[in-house]
């Protein structure tokens, strides 16, 4: 088991008000799965997903990330678990403008430290070759389209070879052509091993899965199997 999150809880406290955005939460993914998890806005998704990244922490509860309890370690060893066992996907790409595609993708593995820069470079176009990027390499964010953005995107979530993508709303800025890619290509590092989960607001992203958990108030709901029509 990859994941595991025991009655994980989380305020957020404003002068006037106090907003349950988790309550109780009781998650548990395996290796290798693919989970999607849906839900209205302010449900509590993007909260869950942080916890889940060590980018934030929860109030109350305990979160097992490889059957460690991670929950209590601090920051330098909360980014270390980020560089060297989680890649993130984000809706907005979240890509550096001033950099060029090449560079993006090599920023996770320059921030782990424990690579060469020949190693690098070859990491680097082994996984551009993947995700047919290669031929961009020198060009810059604004340069691409929104589908060859979000490829970059995933690039770089992948590049460390990480045992577990985060994708929030991968698909939401992109039109459903680019987004189909970027679920088949999410889909292709799942059948390789890679477990993923995915917060969406798309249904036919979550047929992608294997397993939807739906979210509202800070509370599972639901959960279904789906089985992965497109594996």
């Amino acid at each position: 088991m990859i994941i595991q999150t025991e009655n994980i809880g989380k305020l957020f406290r404003t002068e006037d008000v106090e907003t349950t955005a988790l309550d109780g939460i009781n998650i548990s993914v395996d290796a290798g799965e693919f989970v999607s998890i849906m839900g209205p806005s302010g449900g509590g998704k993007s909260t869950l997903m942080n916890i889940m990244g060590l980018v934030d922490h929860a109030d109350s509860g305990r979160y097992f990330f490889r059957d460690e309890d991670v929950e209590s370690y601090d920051e330098r060893q909360r980014a270390k678990v980020r560089r060297q066992h989680i890649g993130f996907v984000f809706q907005s790409f979240n890509l550096i403008d001033e950099l060029t595609v090449y560079e993006n993708v090599e920023l996770p593995l320059v921030y782990d430290g424990r690579s060469d820069r020949r190693t690098r470079q070859e990491k680097v176009q082994a996984v551009l070759e993947k995700l047919d990027m290669a031929h961009r390499t020198k060009h810059f964010p604004q340069q691409l389209s929104g589908g060859q953005q979000q490829r970059v995107a995933v690039a770089r979530a992948i590049v460390n070879q990480p045992e577990l993508i985060l994708a929030d709303e991968p698909t939401g800025n992109l039109d459903s052509e680019h987004g189909g890619e970027v679920m088949d290509i999410l889909a292709q590092l799942n059948n390789e091993g890679t477990t993923i989960v995915m917060v969406t607001h798309a249904p036919e992203c979550s047929e992608y899965a294997d397993r939807v958990v739906r979210m509202l108030d800070g509370r599972v709901i639901a959960e279904e199997t789906v089985g992965a029509e497109y594996a």
